[in-house]
């Protein structure tokens, strides 16, 4: 049985709460009683590792509680304490999740960390497992942060400043859905990567970085980098069952991979297949892509549309399969370097619009 909520009447102070929370083991009870002190129902946690390192040992959180899906979590530096940081050896739960200055958290293989609110990191992020972003609302990434295996229920928006790392071998899971329209104001049900900072996934030959659907159906909404003269690239990278997103912050997006208003992006060594809509959607963008297949999109395999403040550049890539191989659209796509690539099976190989005149060799 669970004791007895106290009621705000009560002696209000912070150990009277805690204590409440405390013997109060459920998620529905625990929020129960802190909402009953006038506080919000997100319960608050602050690790201690007084019992060791185990995030899911009760003792070592201060409200004596392993953190519920409720829960925001702060991870602070005690190494001029217990000096035990947390690790996660089994499934673990938080809402916001915020690691200090001189402080570690880290995440066993196999083993899953589910976050339902924001992410901040100052201090040390060791994901050797899943990060799964789990909320049906946007969430959002503050701090530099190298992540392993990933799943994205909805938006994960990466903050401007923030540098985003995804680890060779891993694998970016997002959710499918079918309503990718923000500008109905409704939100939506996919998953999308939001990036307003800079996004690193370079792999490797034989540890390639899939981003793809979580589940065997359907169609997730995009990466999107809007970053100005932000550095973000991918390497070896598999971006497939990709599809837009509308009127998410204002953009209008609709490529797997989509850009808008941003230079220094690389694509090497890519396999960007099997996308409904465009692969690769480019607005007031010059990426720079090289030795990758772009095929069986929908749409279009590359879309690009003016003006350009750089040159883009196509080279040696194979473009196959899709209605349109590149499409080109604006006077500005003269900008645009077209070399050495096998572009066929296309319903059109390359397709140029409003004066548009790309440089093909």
């Amino acid at each position: 049985s669970h004791a007895t909520i106290v009621s705000a009447n009560s002696d209000s102070g912070p150990e009277s709460l805690r204590q409440a929370i405390t013997d109060n083991k459920t998620e529905e009870d625990a929020a129960s009683a802190s909402s009953a002190f006038g506080f919000p129902a997100a319960i608050p946690a602050l690790w201690s590792g007084t019992s060791g390192t185990d995030w899911n040992t009760a003792t070592n959180w201060d409200n004596g509680i392993v953190p519920l899906t409720s829960t925001d979590v702060i991870i602070p530096d005690v190494s001029g304490a217990s000096n035990n940081f947390p690790s996660i050896g089994g499934t673990a739960n938080c809402n916001s999740l915020t690691i200090g200055t001189g402080a570690s958290l880290s995440i066993a293989v196999s083993q899953t960390l589910n976050i339902y609110g924001d992410f901040t990191n100052s201090g040390t992020f060791t994901a050797n497992g899943t990060t799964a972003f789990k909320n049906s609302d946007t969430q959002t990434i503050t701090g530099s942060t190298t992540f392993g295996d990933m799943l994205i229920n909805n938006v994960l928006h990466v903050l401007a400043g923030t540098n985003m790392t995804i680890a060779a071998g891993s694998t970016v899971m997002f959710t499918t859905g079918e309503d990718f329209d923000f500008s109905d104001g409704d939100g939506s049900d996919l998953g999308i990567l939001f990036v307003e900072g800079e996004l690193i996934a370079n792999g490797t030959a034989g540890n390639e970085i899939p981003f793809t659907r979580d589940g065997s159906s359907g169609y997730w909404g995009s990466v999107c980098i809007i970053s100005g003269t932000a550095t973000s690239s991918f390497t070896y990278c598999n971006i497939e069952y990709g599809k837009a997103v509308r009127g998410l912050n204002g953009k209008y997006l609709f490529g797997a991979l989509s850009f808008d208003q941003s230079d220094n992006i690389s694509i090497i060594n890519c396999d960007i297949s099997n996308n409904d809509w465009n692969g690769i959607f480019c607005r007031s963008s010059s990426p720079t892509i090289s030795n990758s297949t772009v095929s069986n999109s929908s749409s279009s395999g590359i879309y690009y549309g003016d003006p350009f403040t750089s040159t883009a550049t196509i080279s040696n890539c194979t473009i196959s399969d899709n209605y349109n191989g590149v499409y080109c659209n604006g006077t500005g796509s003269s900008d645009i370097n077209i070399t050495e690539n096998t572009i066929c099976s296309n319903q059109y190989g390359v397709y140029c619009l409003n004066a548009s005149h790309p440089d093909i060799i």
